[in-house]
């Protein structure tokens, strides 16, 4: 009887305990400070996971001013790691919290390329997962990478395919952003093709694709500047898919304003294009 009394003091020590607890008021810092994980990309086998962590505190100080601004990147800071598969470890990429976006690994798994946002601009870098060692890729061109851009590795492993802006795409883009936001007063007239703030804002989706050569930090582009996406390489690395947007005018109802064109780019031919659907 002693022991069973014991118990059950015990047992409602512990429900007390618990619902003290549970009564704690869950605060705005408590929110801030829950972590949260993003999956980035597996490998192939299954083995290795890329993946961040982050809070709600690391995507604070937004300039809600620049909204419109297609040069603007929020910050958005997380921890990138690799976690193994197999047991649950976990590799810290860097040390501490950085900007990075677009993590994919190799297709033999050993080497996860990923964009680290270095001031105001993205750099390419890889990471060696054996050797536990990263490396910026510094690009032959003096063109910037695209914020929006895709991050694709060849089929053989020997590069990534990327996309990048225009020489002078900043300059004109940020011009056109500042005219609207401070300059004299702007009127959005619907007779026109475009309304300003649809035309400003359409200046982010335009980029030139290009492969980049990891070896030799080689960058061959691809396209003029367009609007691209869906990109898809065959499974030999000669063919790339993907669509291209053409806009006519500000859309006031749903799919309407804009063309559309699946195309195809021999990649061992000189970049021969071939349009498989229109409409």
């Amino acid at each position: 009887m002693r022991h069973l009394i014991a118990v059950l003091t015990l047992c409602i020590g512990f429900a007390t305990n618990a619902n003290a607890q549970s009564t704690q008021p869950f605060t705005t810092e408590d929110v801030l400070n829950v972590v949260k994980m993003s999956r980035s990309d597996i490998t192939a086998d299954g083995a290795f996971v890329a993946a961040t962590f982050w809070t709600d505190r690391d995507r604070k100080n937004v300039d809600h001013m620049r909204f419109g601004d297609p040069t603007y990147i929020s910050p958005s800071f997380r921890k990138l790691v690799v976690i193994d598969a197999a047991d649950g470890s976990v590799q810290s990429v860097f040390d501490e919290r950085v900007q990075v976006r677009n993590a994919r690994w190799s297709p033999d798994g050993r080497t996860l390329a990923f964009f680290l946002l270095e001031g105001d601009r993205y750099a390419l870098y890889t990471y060696d997962r054996e050797r536990d060692r990263t490396r910026k890729v510094a690009l032959d061109t003096d063109k910037e990478i695209a914020s929006n851009s895709t991050l694709e590795w060849q089929p053989d492993g020997s590069g990534v395919l990327i996309a990048l802006r225009a020489s002078g795409w900043r300059e004109a883009s940020l011009e056109a952003y500042c005219e609207l936001s401070f300059g004299p007063t702007i009127v959005q007239d619907s007779r026109n093709d475009f309304l300003a703030w649809d035309a400003v804002r359409a200046r982010g989706s335009l980029t030139i694709p290009a492969l980049v050569d990891l070896d030799s930090r080689d960058v061959r582009e691809l396209l003029p500047e367009g609007r691209y996406s869906g990109f898809k390489q065959s499974d030999d690395g000669r063919y790339l898919s993907f669509t291209e947007s053409s806009p006519l005018k500000t859309a006031y109802e749903r799919g309407k304003g804009t063309d559309y064109a699946i195309i195809t780019l021999d990649l061992l031919s000189g970049g021969d294009a071939h349009a498989l659907r229109e409409e």
